[in-house]
């Protein structure tokens, strides 16, 4: 959604991501990917993530989800996947925006906070290079198993729209 932010606020939409993970993960994940919008700490959901239905019990987190509300509160879209790949393209939500016809708006960039990265966080540099296997990896699937055909290529498309953004953040720097 960074690559699009512009578009996106042109369309009268802000983003607010929201996570269970703590406010220094998201500082660093805000900080490592440079995105123009916040990331949210709700770590057991109860502040929006569950008020909003998107809370994965057997998870433990919250669903990919996009949820569209206007300026006065009321949901007018949402889109609930089944994991990280089954969500929205950038164009399916500003298509969605525009048909609201809301006034273009703006949106401040996020402030920066203390940023500590999990101990787990994959460097931006080999990020690149993670999903080019990953896409190895879906490509050998989706060609064995028949009944993966759906899942593998939504995986594809979701991974060649992740090195594009990666891309994208590259040339910026």
């Amino acid at each position: 959604m960074a690559q699009q932010h512009h578009r996106i606020t042109a369309a009268g939409g802000r983003v607010v991501a929201v996570v269970i993970d703590p406010p220094e993960r998201n500082a660093a994940m805000v900080d490592k990917l440079g995105l123009p919008f916040p990331i949210l700490s709700d770590p057991d959901g109860a502040a929006a993530i569950r008020p909003y239905d998107v809370w994965d019990d057997e998870g433990s987190m919250a669903k990919p989800a996009v949820v569209v509300v206007r300026p006065d509160g009321t949901e007018v879209f949402r889109q609930v996947g089944g994991d990280f790949a089954d969500r929205l393209t950038e164009e399916e939500l500003i298509d969605r925006l525009q048909e609201l016809s809301l006034p273009a708006t703006a949106q401040e960039p996020p402030r920066p906070g203390d940023s500590a990265p999990g101990p787990k966080a994959v460097q931006l540099a080999t990020l690149p290079a993670y999903y080019r296997g990953a896409k190895f990896a879906v490509t050998a699937v989706k060609g064995r198993v028949p009944e993966a055909q759906d899942t593998a290529q939504r995986l594809l498309e979701e991974y060649k729209r992740y090195l594009a953004a990666l891309d994208w953040h590259q040339e910026r720097r």
